[in-house]
């Protein structure tokens, strides 16, 4: 944990803000660059002078959310008020700090719909307005990291994420962000980068490991929190297809004078728990079983979603008896049907062709 140490931004402020000219998107020092002026104004200015930063920014930049923004509470985040300040200044945001500004400051403003912005298209798509919320949310992180490393206060994500509901779909951006913060500090710890050591400089030496740690512990609990919503995920119920097109396709016999047998409707096997065919070709007898809610579905000629294990086929010796006993048994004769036939079961296929009659369904 990084000790408490006084804050540097309650002594003098130094007479003059950091230049912006070199902070310029495309420009190869840029990054680094940006990093020494946020660093400069998280030791020299306070978190009303962000919030007071970021005010102007909407001000200036979204007008309509001015409103929304003022009726928030809190104070905003310093990393993005100050970034809000050098914007202002003239310093060229990259579009990727760009819309991380604008995403996190909707979210403070509590706006759910993206307002006005110069180069904002006017009816966003979903992923895009999926990246403004996840920029949102890492808006909040970046507010715990600043508050880690200037007040020492901890931050549990994983707890953080699941009380917030947070989608699992956030955690890739959310990884990548992380995983970015840690890349740099430990090249600060192994002096790799001087100018990113520079960039860092707000951070003592020794804090510098404790932030490491901080930011690891971050990514695990991110990690356990997706693994976590994967496993609570609720398995996508397919919407079944009326009755009326799984049968489509379906091939049966309408009428076997012979035995004087007619098929029921094929609409009524759909949805049945049990569905009893007779095959007048081979003089085979199934019945196809389920328990599901959903009940028999059809694809094609074939018959689904019935449990084999609990379906059979067995050949009738007297199918002009046999036939009219199934016609006219009833659940409880049923069930001991198939158990008064002494020929060898099978477990049926559930395909249905032209040779075969379909005798009657249990709902």
């Amino acid at each position: 944990m990084v000790e408490k140490v006084a804050d540097p931004r309650k002594t003098k402020m130094a007479d003059h803000e950091p230049a912006v000219a070199s902070i310029q998107a495309g420009d190869t020092g840029y990054k680094v660059e940006l990093m020494k002026a946020l660093n400069w104004y998280h030791s020299e200015q306070e978190r009303k002078d962000a919030t007071r930063h970021a005010r102007a920014y909407v001000k200036s930049n979204m007008p309509k959310m001015l409103h929304a923004f003022d009726k928030a509470k809190g104070e905003v985040s310093p990393t993005f008020g100050f970034m809000a300040r050098l914007s202002m200044r003239g310093a060229k945001l990259s579009e990727y700090h760009t819309n991380e500004l604008n995403g996190y400051l909707m979210g403070y403003s509590k706006i759910k719909e993206p307002v006005e912005v110069a180069s904002a298209p006017a009816r966003p798509s979903i992923q895009e307005n999926m990246d403004v919320k996840a920029r949102e949310y890492m808006g909040n992180i970046e507010g715990a990291l600043d508050d880690f490393v200037t007040e020492g206060k901890d931050f549990n994500l994983e707890a953080d994420l699941k009380a917030r509901e947070i989608p699992k779909a956030y955690a890739p951006k959310i990884e990548v962000f992380l995983k970015k913060k840690l890349r740099e500090i430990i090249e600060v710890i192994e002096a790799k980068d001087r100018d990113l050591v520079e960039g860092y400089s707000n951070i003592k030496k020794k804090h510098q490991k404790d932030y490491a740690k901080f930011l690891a512990g971050m990514i695990e609990g991110l990690n356990r929190y997706a693994a976590f919503k994967q496993a609570n995920r609720k398995p996508r119920v397919k919407k079944a297809k009326p009755p009326s097109v799984q049968i489509a396709k379906l091939q049966f016999l309408k009428e076997f004078q012979a035995l004087s047998l007619t098929s029921i409707s094929p609409v009524d096997l759909i949805g049945a728990q049990q569905a009893w065919v007779y095959n007048t070709k081979n003089k085979k007898l199934s019945v196809y079983r389920t328990d599901s809610s959903q009940g028999i579905q059809c694809k094609g000629t074939r018959l689904q979603n019935y449990d084999p294990e609990m379906s059979e086929t067995k050949t009738l010796r007297k199918p002009a008896e046999q036939t009219q006993s199934v016609l006219a048994a009833g659940k409880v004769q049923l069930r001991k049907f198939m158990d008064g036939l002494t020929t060898k079961p099978n477990v049926p296929n559930g395909i249905i062709n032209s040779d075969c009659i379909l005798l009657r369904v249990v709902k």
